[in-house]
């Protein structure tokens, strides 16, 4: 979908440090789901890539680039 990666949040490890940038409340309302940061760029799943949009507020303020991948919106919630 629009050649961006799809990822199975099950199977992958999330990275604490990346899951606590993203406010709980903002993550939630945008369905969006911290993945892990490398250098300057958080990876993040959404289950649709207009859902970034959601989230350019908090980029904004933000000294992280968003990378999105692609996860299914019942394993985003449920994670």
């Amino acid at each position: 979908k629009m050649g961006y990666p799809f990822v199975d949040v099950d199977r992958f490890p999330l990275q604490p440090q990346a899951v606590e940038r993203l406010p709980h409340k903002t993550a939630v309302s945008a369905r969006a789901l911290p993945l892990m940061i490398d250098g300057a760029r958080m990876v993040i799943a959404v289950d649709h890539p207009g859902r970034l949009l959601e989230l350019k507020d908090w980029a904004a303020y933000s000294s992280l680039t968003l990378l999105p991948a692609l996860a299914s919106k019942p394993r985003i919630l449920l994670a």
